[in-house]
């Protein structure tokens, strides 16, 4: 587990979800870590889709005491369907142009990969993306003068990396200990 400490961060307590929203900031600001910690030790099957919580109205920057254990995840992940998804066909295809990257007729991408590593200590939490080339330390923040708030990760709870300007979720994990 590491070390409790005190930062300010940007907070939310849902009574009706009953769980409490941690949002800290890379040194970029461009992404967010969110921890999502349900209030009972063994309540974490949230029924709502936690993406339209994460820009919630109710956060707030509040001093937070932090303890949160210390973990890595990696992930792999095919990213060819979810670009199709989006409309992004003709890259996969024998119509593609990619005279740009290679003077040869008739490329095409035929696979995409990206491998997410999250790595969360005592120094705080680096995410790192083959594809988005992520590498940035959360940002040490000051004290406001403010009531404390407890977030301390004891028992199971949802994480999720967030691109912020495009409010792209990269990585949801869940952290059972």
């Amino acid at each position: 587990m590491m070390k409790m400490s005190r930062h300010t961060a940007s907070f939310w307590h849902s009574k009706e979800l009953e769980v409490k929203f941690l949002q800290l900031p890379f040194t970029t600001e461009k992404f967010t870590m969110t921890f999502i910690l349900p209030d009972a030790k063994d309540g974490l099957s949230l029924q709502a889709p936690i993406e339209k919580y994460l820009n919630h109205k109710e956060f707030s920057m509040r001093k937070v005491r932090i303890s949160i254990p210390k973990f890595s995840t990696e992930i792999s992940l095919d990213l060819v369907p979810f670009l199709k998804q989006e409309g992004i066909k003709t890259l996969f295809s024998s119509s593609a142009d990619l005279t740009g990257v290679s003077p040869k007729k008739g490329l095409s991408v035929s696979s995409l990969q990206q491998k997410v590593l999250i790595n969360v200590t005592e120094k705080g939490v680096e995410a790192t993306s083959a594809t988005y080339g992520i590498m940035n330390k959360i940002l040490q923040s000051v004290d406001v003068p403010e009531e404390t708030e407890d977030f301390i990760a004891d028992h199971p709870f949802l994480f999720v990396l967030r691109e912020k300007e495009n409010d792209m979720i990269i990585f949801i994990g869940q952290f059972v200990g």
